[in-house]
């Protein structure tokens, strides 16, 4: 209520805060329709942020991530894939036996699976011609909605224009990043809780030019003047000398391998460059390497977080 309401919420960045905890509620209601029912003054809330710079950018990233969904694409993709490689290899063992014995129905048996091979060819690519029109189809819908959006707060200028660089990456590759490196640093040098969510999209963004890039977000914070008022060694992050990645990119799995044990609790997370987490696991020294399953991450561009002493 106190957000519904506009009262304040914090010492540090008020209109900021006040801005990121409206998108967060606004996100949060309009994904449980039984909770905005439930209070006159929560459907009056979403009624109110839906035509606000809030609305445009949650219905920007909507439109965002059902370009990124691989939906039904992803299921039938793979099944016509086993097919066809279980075409394949029926035609290579029928290459052999044919190479030993000419019988009729083993020539025969194979016309009929290279005639197969080809109609599934044929289904491959016209449902990967149907994603790719589904997802330029989004992507033109969400430059359309991120370029009506008018930014009234640091939060929503950093994920407009953040918004930007990735849509403009996502049409034109590397080339828009780094047209857009001034702004993105700009962006991901800011408080997190100051620059909101979008300060961690512009870092994920300039780690595919530079994945040794780091950002300091105590000193950053502090700085910026967000003050803490404790400090327990037990939340610290602790620097680890060497973590590797093996293989990147990956298919069907990676490892996380530590080059010298960790006396701590492991935290890993995954997050794709909107910023959304996609994967997270604690875990502890005993387990080295760290296995993590990427068969169901959609293809992209992956930021690994691993802190420990959590």
């Amino acid at each position: 209520m106190q957000i519904v309401n506009d009262e304040t919420l914090s010492s540090d960045f008020i209109p900021e805060s006040k801005f990121i905890a409206k998108q967060q509620l606004y996100e949060t209601f309009v994904n449980d329709e039984g909770l905005t029912q439930s209070r006159p003054e929560y459907m009056d809330f979403v009624d109110d942020q839906s035509t606000t710079s809030i609305g445009t950018l949650f219905h920007t990233d909507k439109l965002i991530n059902e370009a990124l969904s691989l939906g039904s694409f992803g299921t039938q993709f793979n099944e016509l894939h086993e097919s066809f490689i279980l075409a394949t290899d029926s035609i290579n063992i029928l290459d052999s036996l044919i190479a030993n014995n000419m019988q009729a129905g083993f020539i025969e048996a194979r016309n009929l699976l290279i005639e197969q091979v080809s109609e599934i060819q044929s289904q491959l690519e016209l449902e990967i011609a149907s994603k790719e029109q589904f997802k330029n189809q989004k992507i033109a819908a969400a430059i359309s909605a991120n370029l009506s959006v008018v930014p009234t707060q640091i939060p929503d200028e950093n994920e407009k224009n953040v918004n930007d660089a990735y849509l403009a990456f996502e049409t034109g590759g590397i080339a828009q990043i780094e047209s857009r490196y001034s702004q993105l640093f700009f962006i991901a040098n800011q408080c997190k809780f100051k620059g909101g969510p979008a300060v961690i999209r512009a870092r994920n963004l300039l780690q595919l030019l530079d994945e040794l890039l780091f950002f300091d977000d105590n000193s950053i914070c502090e700085a910026s003047g967000i003050y803490r008022n404790t400090q327990h060694s037990s939340t610290s992050i602790k620097p680890i000398n060497k973590i590797s990645v093996q293989p990147n990119p990956a298919r069907n799995s990676f490892e996380v391998i530590f080059d010298s044990p960790v006396e701590d609790i492991i935290s890993l997370v995954v997050m794709d460059v909107l910023g959304n987490i996609i994967y997270q696991h604690k875990t502890t020294s005993t387990s080295n390497p760290v296995t993590i399953s990427s068969e169901k991450m959609p293809s992209g561009v992956y930021t690994l977080t691993v802190q420990s002493g959590l």
